[in-house]
Order: structure tokens, then sequence, then C-alpha cells
């Protein structure tokens, strides 16, 4: 079926990627590909026996079990709030949790309204400095 055609296209395209060493590498596959496919994708470079495979499906497995934050879904702060902190309504709202979601998943921004609300502020002030010089 279509799904199924689409899920071994995805995973023969992801098949070339390097393999995750850490857990921000890991997180990033499993935005990408979702969990399931980044599981296949695991067993795929284990039959292939490509280094560090093994470990890679661990650290998804672990990255998992933890509900480490990999989907803007998760992230515990919305477009609704960063209105309320000053962001106009439109793409940069967008781009701003997609910067945040990043953030998360590099563990440079704990997954928590406060600390995100912070870190929303400083990309809010850096973009309002662009403009204004």
């Amino acid at each position: 079926d279509a799904a199924t055609r689409e899920d071994v296209l995805a995973l023969l395209r992801a098949s070339g990627e390097r393999v995750p060493a850490t857990v921000a590498q890991v997180r990033r596959l499993l935005c990408a590909q979702g969990a399931q496919r980044a599981r296949r994708l695991c067993a795929f470079w284990k039959v292939q026996g490509r280094p560090g495979a093994v470990e890679a499906g661990a650290l998804v497995e672990e990255a998992l079990a933890r509900g480490d934050c990999v989907a803007l879904s998760q992230l515990k702060i919305d477009g609704k709030r960063l209105m309320a902190l000053g962001f106009p309504p439109g793409r940069e709202i967008g781009t701003a949790l997609q910067a945040l979601l990043t953030a998360v998943m590099e563990d440079w921004v704990e997954n928590s309204e406060e600390p995100l609300a912070v870190a929303a502020m400083e990309i809010l002030h850096r973009k309002t400095d662009c403009i204004d010089t």
C-alpha cells in the first residue's frame, strides 16, 4: 500500500545518513523520522553492520522512555504564550517555536515554561535588535 511504500522510501533515503552517536543526534533523528521509523532505521543500520547501530537503537529507546521532547507538540510553551510575551502573530511564532525545540533537543534549554519563556524573550530581543540597528 501507499503508506508502506512511503515508509520504505523514507528508510532508504535515511539509510545513508550518519548513525547518531549522541542523545542530541538521536533526538534530531526522532524529530525528523518519528519513533517507529527511527526504530526501523536503527534496525536497518544494524543489519547493514553499521558501527554504532546497536548503541543508537539503545539511545532511541532511552529517549523515548524518558519522554524527551522531539516535537513542537511536546514543548511546554506554545504560540499563545509567545504572543503574550510580545511576539506578533504570524511566521515569527513558528520560527521561534522551532528554535526553542532545537534548543531543547540540544539540551541548551530545559523543556519547562519559565526557561522557555526566557529563551523566547532572548529570541524576540535579538530580532528587534537587528531591526533597530
